[in-house]
Formats: C-alpha cells, structure tokens, sequence
C-alpha cells in the first residue's frame, strides 16, 4: 500500500478465481488506485495469469506508481511488452505507470538460474530500487534510453538476492 500526494490509495495484489472445489484458479496480478475521500476506485489494471503477484508498491514524487513482484511468460501492458526471460520458473518485475490514469510507462526484469522474485521497492530521488530474491544474475529494462539502468545487482548471483537500480525517468 502507498499513499500519493494526494492522498489516493495505490494498493497492489492478487485477485483469484475460485473453482467449484474451493482453490485459487486463473489469479492475476493487480495495480488499483483508490480515492482518498470514499475508497471509490479511480484506475484499476489487471495484467493477466503471468504475473503471478505484485507486492510491492511506491506512489512517487514523479507522478508514477512503481510496483514490483514476479512474472512467468510474457504480458502487454499498453505499449510495453514484460516477458520472463530466466531459466527459473519466476522472474523479478518492476512495472513502472502513470499515476494519473495507470497507463505502463516502462518495466524492468531480475532472472537467474533459479526462480526470482521482488519484494521491495523504493524510489529516492531519480533512483528506482528493486530488491531481488534468489537466484538473480541478469537485468534487463524496456525503456529505449537508459542512464543509470542496470547498473549493478549487488551480491547477486546465483542463489543469492541483490538490488537493481534504475533511473527513473528512463528505467
């Protein structure tokens, strides 16, 4: 959950299916920006099954939302395409969208030899950070320039987590 500056509530998540005998089916990935007055909902975006779960989410200064979980295949959000690229079931992701109106503006992936995930997120000033879990090695950012993208997961590797750090007006 995250607050932006005017007091909406940007929250993110799992919504699942239940089947006739009871269990969680066909769950997507969720970004919902909730009004600060009523909780009535001002945007809502699901991003399909290959997002297996967003968990983090920042309501920056920027005017963006920066959210970050992990994917398995490939998804298209507006004009950006996020796909799942490590040898490990999961990959880390970071989907980067207007706060105005929940558009995707650019995204970002953390893989590995092993399945991946993302957990945290924090935007300080131009810097996005991306934590990753396990297994992370390779990054990799949709955005077409990029200034200080991929600049390092630190004690990544395999088996290992690390931080990526993004710019963030460019990923």
């Amino acid at each position: 959950v995250s607050f932006d500056a005017a007091g909406n509530v940007v929250v993110v998540g799992r919504r699942c299916a239940l089947s006739s005998e009871g269990y969680a089916t066909d769950c997507v990935g969720y970004v919902s920006l909730l009004a600060a007055a009523d909780g009535a909902t001002i945007w809502d975006r699901d991003f399909g099954t290959a997002v297996a779960s967003l968990v983090d989410v920042v309501a920056a200064e920027d005017g963006m939302v920066y959210a970050v979980g992990s994917i398995v295949g490939t998804i298209v959000v507006d004009s950006v395409t996020v796909s799942s690229v490590g040898d490990g079931a999961t990959d880390a992701m970071l989907l980067v969208l207007d706060a105005t109106n929940g558009v995707a503006s650019w995204a970002a992936t953390a893989s590995g030899s092993s399945s991946a995930s993302s957990s945290l997120v924090e935007v300080v000033g131009d810097a996005v950070y991306m934590n990753c879990l396990r297994g992370c090695s390779t990054i990799a950012s949709t955005a077409s320039t990029v200034t200080v993208a991929k600049e390092s997961l630190l004690n990544g590797g395999v088996g290992g987590g690390g931080v990526a750090k993004f710019d963030t007006m460019t990923g």
